[in-house]
């Protein structure tokens, strides 16, 4: 009994020391890993550098052509948020496009397009713009629907980009004859019950065959447990965005579509609350005619797919945002950002814009347009003088209470609607039609939907 009392000791002391160093367990399966690294390159659709300055090559340490370290970080990125190593793993530490196809063949994972390899989300797809031989650019699969490839890419034409690539694409940069080959990163190699499991965790089960082996494998399923737990924090979503990381996401989202050139509807509905034009306000012909000026009504519009017709860029920055929230339930973000007020002025000589709804993603620009959601006043200064017998010398407007409500799938970053909705009011001053008004203004509520995206 001694020896027996002895030889569980023993185990049990070289249980202790080795479980701080040898039993690992990988939580993320192939699909988290996959979803993960293409929910990182989701969010940073929309972000500028130039061809040779990125926020990838920081990180990296080395400035220049940056569709390398983008691809690289986005592996860094969703290994650090999963808890499992990708990055200098499953993708090479660094290089250019002709060294990482040459890692990927020495590993038996590059696939060239004429093999019939089918591509799968989370790969490495390499490009030959030239058609010499010789790849020029990676990107990452996003999807594949029938021939056509989905793919997000650094650094096209210093932004990164959600593209796609068809057999009848124009050549070179949207046809797929351009795609030279697929490198596959090995994510079963680290995923949970994967083949690269630590060989330090057998040891631990060969231990004497002592009968306190169980306890060494329920020990194992203990600190699996803790790892579960570890990556389910990680995919439910963090427990605090910070108003930065709404705003960007929000940006980001709404910019996809218009990079992806999604196809979707769109409604705007704007109700005129008041009209202050003196002894004309009960005129019919003047009501029609500031109805029109001010996109009073319903008004929808389709915008095909392949096509970029009735949204802006979004570029919300801090200063813009008075209050930013979200939730997150049935794997859908709902972001809520609250704007500051905005004015806007204009006369013969002078046009200044400050409204952070313009900055929102709903159609906005200069002219005179229809189809504008929010109408500045420069809008309304051209729309007034371009008009058959009337003119205005000046034009003074303000938005308030704006609203963006935009929901998005938490999986890959895609907008499924959004609404802006904002109140307005404008000034104007000696305005003519018939007669002449020194002082003229009225206020309007306005709100914009998004909804029906298709990309």
């Amino acid at each position: 009994m001694k020896f027996l009392r002895r030889c569980m000791s023993v185990a049990l002391v070289t249980l202790i020391i080795l479980l701080p160093f040898g039993i690992t367990a990988n939580a993320a399966t192939v699909s988290d890993m996959q979803n993960k690294v293409l929910s990182v390159a989701d969010n940073e659709v929309g972000y500028t550098g130039s061809s040779s300055y990125s926020k990838y090559g920081e990180w990296y340490g080395y400035q220049g052509g940056w569709c390398t370290t983008f691809a690289l970080w986005c592996f860094n990125e969703a290994g650090n948020e999963l808890g499992v190593q990708m990055y200098k793993k499953i993708v090479p530490s660094g290089g250019n496009c002709n060294s990482m196809i040459s890692w990927y063949k020495n590993k038996g994972r590059y696939h060239t397009r004429s093999s019939g390899y089918t591509p799968k989300k989370g790969d490495l797809i390499f490009f030959d713009w030239s058609g010499n031989g010789s790849s020029q650019h990676v990107g990452l699969v996003d999807y594949i629907d029938g021939s056509t490839v989905y793919t997000i890419e650094g650094n096209c034409s210093g932004k990164v980009k959600a593209r796609k690539y068809t057999k009848t694409g124009s050549k070179p940069y949207n046809n797929i004859s351009a795609i030279m080959g697929y490198g596959n990163p090995d994510y079963s190699s680290l995923a949970k019950g994967g083949s690269s499991a630590q060989t330090t965790t057998k040891k631990v089960t060969t231990t004497k065959k002592v009968t306190t082996t169980k306890k060494v494998t329920s020990t194992k399923k203990v600190t699996t447990t803790k790892k579960v737990t570890t990556t389910k924090k990680t995919t439910t979503a963090p427990k605090k965005l910070t108003t930065a990381q709404i705003i960007n996401n929000y940006n980001a989202a709404v910019n996809k579509v218009i990079s992806s050139k999604a196809g979707y509807s769109k409604t705007r509905s704007t109700k005129l609350n008041k009209l202050d034009a003196g002894a004309l306000s009960n005129m019919g012909v003047v009501k029609d005619a500031v109805s029109g000026f001010l996109g009073v009504g319903d008004k929808t519009y389709t915008n095909a797919k392949g096509k970029s017709e009735f949204m802006s860029t979004a570029g919300l920055k801090a200063a813009d945002v008075k209050s930013a929230s979200y939730t997150l339930s049935g794997g859908k973000y709902t972001y809520t950002l609250v704007l500051n007020n905005g004015s806007s002025y204009a006369d013969s000589a002078n046009k200044k814009n400050n409204s952070p709804v313009d900055r929102s993603g709903i159609l906005v620009g200069t002219g005179d347009k229809s189809a504008f959601d929010h109408k500045c006043a420069a809008n309304l200064y051209t729309a007034i003088n371009n008009t058959d017998g009337a003119s205005v010398k000046s034009v003074s407007e303000s938005s308030s209470n704006v609203k963006c409500v935009a929901v998005v799938n938490a999986s890959n970053g895609r907008l499924e609607r959004l609404t802006v909705s904002f109140d307005f009011a404008v000034t104007l001053t000696n305005t003519k039609y018939v007669v002449t008004i020194k002082n003229a203004g009225g206020s309007a509520s306005t709100s914009v939907k998004y909804s029906g995206f298709k990309f």
